[in-house]
């Protein structure tokens, strides 16, 4: 039984002293590193938002204002050719069927005109030719004959000048039919068959018009994505648009952002230009997903700094566009991200934590635990830093071990 109370004691006075080689003055546990050599890496973080490269606008392209009489909800995922809005259409219907009234009645005119009546015409106007021709012939042989009538006395000099009359406006009535057969022919049917085609063209392109009009009561989606509601000025408010609401021609009241094709934009500081560099890895990370890292890459940085308009003139940035390698069918349009950058980077570096940094004077030092136990003061020479750990160049080796704060 003494033997057991002398073993606890024991242990209980081991445990005492090592909690004391472990606490500081004032009752603080001292916690204890080590100096490391391993890979190292500085990431740079900006704030980005997503954005498509694809917005399309949908909006009416009927003439005046258009009724909705249906409408997708805000928010729903769509594929092309699907129907996103129905307007009403009884009245671009009626016009439309109208038109094709109007169409008809010209394409059976023209060709009435083309089939029936220009060939009735020409064939009665050859006719007129042909029988004032023939008239004109017999006329014109008994004329000939009239001299030996006269010798014989069976006709009076007034009979052959009423012949010769007779010949002469037979004559001119030849040439009258032949010019009008003529002028038919060559000026007046063409012009005919020409006024025929354009009313035609015109009630074709009118019906055509009309069509469209009816093909634009219901908008499909052109490709897919997602529905994104505008705001519009409606009813002394602004606000989205619902059924029964009407809209203006060209008014864009809904877009559809293409969801295949994200990227990422975000503003790089004035003085970190240069760790922006196009073609470097990028990490995004969503603020509704925290735990979801995108990869992607450095697409485009522009070449001119601009202020911003909630920021002090002389904080200039530049926008940085980080195209998304992978898809990740989470991520809209309009997201705050993080894009994290690796600004420094070395295979092998000699790093302490943060907390094993101690500052006297501007100045950076460990504690360097001794083989003794001891505590020593050591300079250090720090290089980069991330969230976690420092670099350090000089004043310390792997395997040291160090107090931390």
């Amino acid at each position: 039984m003494k033997r057991k109370i002398l073993i606890a004691f024991i242990v209980l006075a081991a445990a005492a002293g090592i909690a004391f080689h472990f606490r500081r003055p004032g009752g603080r546990t001292e916690s204890f590193g080590t100096v490391t050599s391993e890979p190292f890496t500085v990431v740079s973080t900006y704030e980005g938002e997503v954005e498509s490269r694809r917005v399309v606008a949908i909006m009416s392209h009927l003439n005046g204002p258009a009724a909705i009489v249906e409408i997708v909800p805000e928010g729903t995922v769509v594929k092309e050719g699907d129907v996103l809005v129905a307007f009403e259409n009884a009245q671009i219907k009626d016009e439309m069927i109208r038109k094709e009234r109007e169409f008809a009645v010209a394409e059976c005119e023209l060709v009435n005109i083309e089939k029936t009546k220009q060939p009735l015409e020409i064939r009665d106007l050859e006719y007129d030719v042909l029988e004032t021709r023939n008239t004109y012939a017999l006329e014109k042989r008994y004329l000939d004959e009239t001299d030996a009538l006269i010798k014989a006395d069976l006709m009076s000099k007034e009979e052959v000048d009423n012949q010769q009359l007779k010949v002469q406006k037979l004559d001119q009535k030849l040439r009258t039919a032949e010019l009008r057969l003529q002028l038919t022919k060559e000026q007046l049917h063409p012009a005919m068959l020409k006024r025929a085609r354009l009313e035609l063209a015109a009630t074709e392109q009118a019906l055509s018009l009309a069509r469209l009009q009816y093909s634009n009561c219901v908008i499909r989606a052109p490709i897919d994505g997602i529905v994104d509601y505008q705001p519009l000025w409606i009813d002394q408010a602004s606000r989205v648009v619902r059924v029964a609401d009407r809209v203006h021609q060209n008014q864009p009241f809904m877009m559809i952002p293409d969801l295949s094709n994200l990227v990422v934009v975000c503003s790089v500081p004035e003085a970190e230009f240069a760790l922006a560099k196009t073609g470097g890895e990028a990490a995004v990370v969503p603020l509704a997903y925290p735990d979801t890292r995108v990869p992607g890459m450095i697409e485009t940085v522009t070449s001119i700094a601009r202020a911003s308009p909630d920021r002090p003139a002389w904080q200039k940035s530049f926008r940085m566009v980080v195209a998304i390698a992978a898809s990740e069918a989470r991520l809209r349009p309009g997201m705050s991200v993080h894009v994290h950058i690796a600004s420094y980077s070395r295979e092998k570096a000699v790093v302490v934590p943060r907390g094993a940094v101690f500052w006297q004077a501007d100045k950076p030092f460990c504690k360097v635990v001794n083989i003794t136990g001891g505590i020593r003061n050591t300079d250090v020479k720090l290089g980069k830093g991330n969230a976690t750990h420092f670099e350090i160049l000089a004043g310390l080796k792997p395997g040291e071990k160090i107090a931390l704060e």
